[in-house]
């Protein structure tokens, strides 16, 4: 392997006769000697931020990355654009241009009504106007009512209409296992006596504990009849 064949350069050879430096210097530059001097701040005007790629910072690299712009400044809803966007026609809309000089929500206004004017003036019309049903405060959404009367007249054809609710309450049905108040489970009985009842066949079955066999022995059962010292006793 070669040394690099730029003057006072020792290093090893990588591409090209050059050293792995030189080589990349050629490769963008167009010369091994050119050095590309660095650059320590933006170069957006006031910005004071370290740079970081292409002469900006993080913030500006990024717009102009994205937007192809390092001054782009993104929309903001109800603002107008510090950039000149095509905006919205309507006064007092500041929404991106969609078709015709409007804005998506104006433009299917403009679709179905024909004129802006008569979109926008029944717009203001439904802000301010309320309710039809007497006693209701609230803006109109469609057909004179609101939403929710609106709502309650396509589903039922009334917009009074109020779902009944039974305020009768059934009485619990409850275990039939006298003296057992328990809430019933299945087949008449409650959760206790119907385990009872599907293990052992009857409903008021209680379990004895087996004892020993020997005389005068209550210790409990282990094995064969006896308790664990008598099992030993007699193994």
């Amino acid at each position: 392997m070669g040394i690099c064949k730029v003057d006072d350069c020792e290093k090893k050879t990588f591409c090209k006769g050059f050293c792995q430096m030189h080589y990349k210097r050629n490769l963008r530059h167009g010369s091994p000697h050119e050095v590309q001097e660095k650059t320590t701040g933006c170069l957006v005007e006031g910005c004071k931020e370290p740079h970081r790629s292409s002469g900006y910072c993080m913030k500006h690299y990024r717009r102009l990355q994205r937007y192809g712009d390092p001054l782009y400044v993104k929309e903001r809803i109800g603002q107008p654009k510090l950039k000149t966007t095509k905006l919205c026609s309507v006064e007092g809309c500041y929404k991106k241009h969609y078709a015709k000089g409007f804005c998506v929500s104006h433009y299917d206004r403009y679709r179905w009504s024909g004129t802006i004017g008569e979109a926008v003036a029944k717009e203001r019309e439904s802000e301010t106007k309320k309710c039809e049903v007497e006693g209701c405060s609230i803006n109109v959404k469609a057909k004179g009512y609101c939403q929710t009367h609106y709502d309650r007249f396509r589903q039922y054809g009334d917009p009074l209409y109020v779902i009944k609710k039974d305020k009768k309450t059934k009485p619990m049905r409850v275990c039939k296992v006298k003296g057992c108040d328990r809430k019933h489970e299945a087949k008449g009985y409650c959760l206790k006596h119907y385990e009872r009842y599907t293990r052992h066949g009857d409903p008021l079955h209680t379990e004895t504990k087996a004892t020993c066999s020997i005389e005068g022995c209550s210790k409990k059962h282990e094995e064969n009849g006896f308790c664990y010292e008598h099992f030993l006793q007699h193994k």
